[in-house]
């Protein structure tokens, strides 16, 4: 491993991996906006970060596409060496949150309804995004067909019309018509433009065809400010939505937070890459970053149940909001996701030390 051009991804993973966590904690952190005063300074700052945490799982479908699509396995090594291992682990972890589950609310346990579940549901929310990554490994010869054959110049134009179709067109849909009138169903492009194809191959051309060296520092603020931009307009847009609404909440005020993501995501990995590859890091640090950022599909895979299952660990977010030391509430959620990236990376790191459970980390 050339440790100076990987190390990004593992900041990248670990990055990503806080992000997740953060988009779990619900009314704590993530959807703080939601009950602030509409309007204000906090109000604000609460829904651009909870905007700006979106990227976090395009992040990881990147990645994915960085290695995934730069090498050539037959069929039959992938569904070998990667949709039977991810299989394995989607039951498995199926599985244990069923069982906990049916603990906490005191229900029976049911192979019929574990199966009925596993096939059409997800047994933990999160879980969605092993099916998801699943479907993109059966995907994957064609995926890899396209974007190895496919010119920078048709990539800049894929990007665009993700652009367009996923928060240009909708954001003027809404402004006009306030989501009365949507474009032909048939025309939006789906098929193109799914977050397990268009992330993967961003991940691939950042990581396999962009020349570092020949970007330079202006590009990256460049790219931040649209960024910035960008964020603002999906934060106006669901500040639009609730005065036109009157609803504010997690399930009616994230219509906008996905529209830019594109650019989100591509921001944070150009500027992980340009960092790295121009910043000497300590050997210390180098193992540091790539130890945890090994451990991050294991953090995912459990976050959920320390942060919202556990019944023990509910008392920390008590422990902080009483402290004689005010903290603010959004302090509050990063340090619970610190505290939980850490149970998650201590508990890893044993998991990968035995044989058996090691495959499921």
């Amino acid at each position: 491993m050339e440790k100076r051009g990987y190390l990004y991804i593992e900041f990248c993973r670990i990055f990503a991996c806080f992000w997740v966590i953060f988009n779990h904690t619900t009314i704590n952190g993530y959807t703080l906006f939601c009950v602030s005063e509409k309007g204000t300074i906090r109000f604000w700052i609460y829904l651009f970060i909870s905007i700006f945490c979106k990227c976090a799982v395009p992040i990881f479908f990147a990645i994915s596409g960085a290695f995934l699509l730069n090498r050539n396995e037959s069929l039959k090594e992938i569904f070998n060496k990667r949709i039977k291992k991810m299989l394995l682990i989607l039951i498995a972890w199926s599985v244990l949150y069923y069982i906990i589950d049916c603990h906490i609310n005191n229900a029976d346990l049911s192979v019929k309804e574990f199966l009925q579940k596993l096939y059409s549901q997800n047994l933990a929310g999160h879980l969605w995004y092993l099916y998801g990554y699943i479907g993109l490994l059966i995907g994957i010869v064609f995926i890899r067909t396209m974007v190895q054959n496919t010119t920078n110049k048709n990539f800049i134009y894929m990007l665009v019309l993700t652009l367009m179709y996923h928060g240009v067109i909708p954001v003027a849909e809404y402004i006009f018509s306030k989501g009365s009138i949507t474009l032909n169903s048939y025309l939006k492009m789906s098929w193109l433009m799914g977050q397990m194809i268009i992330y993967p191959c961003i991940g691939y051309y950042i990581h396999n065809r962009i020349d570092i060296n020949k970007v330079k520092l202006k590009h990256i603020c460049g790219l931040w400010i649209l960024n910035i931009i960008t964020i603002m307009i999906s934060a106006l847009m669901t500040y639009y939505k609730i005065n036109v609404t009157g609803l504010c909440n997690d399930s009616d005020s994230q219509t906008f937070h996905y529209s830019f993501a594109i650019v989100n995501c591509i921001t944070v990995m150009i500027t992980a890459r340009y960092f790295f590859e121009h910043i000497k890091v300590r050997q210390c640090i180098q193992k540091v970053i790539t130890y945890v950022g090994s451990c991050t599909f294991g953090i995912y895979l459990m976050h959920i149940i320390i942060l919202n299952k556990w019944k023990f660990f509910q008392n920390i977010w008590e422990v902080l909001h009483s402290l004689p030391v005010h903290i603010n509430n959004m302090l509050v959620a990063w340090i619970v996701c610190l505290i939980v990236m850490l149970i998650c990376l201590i508990i890893t790191g044993v998991m990968k030390k035995i044989p058996l459970l090691r495959k499921l980390v």
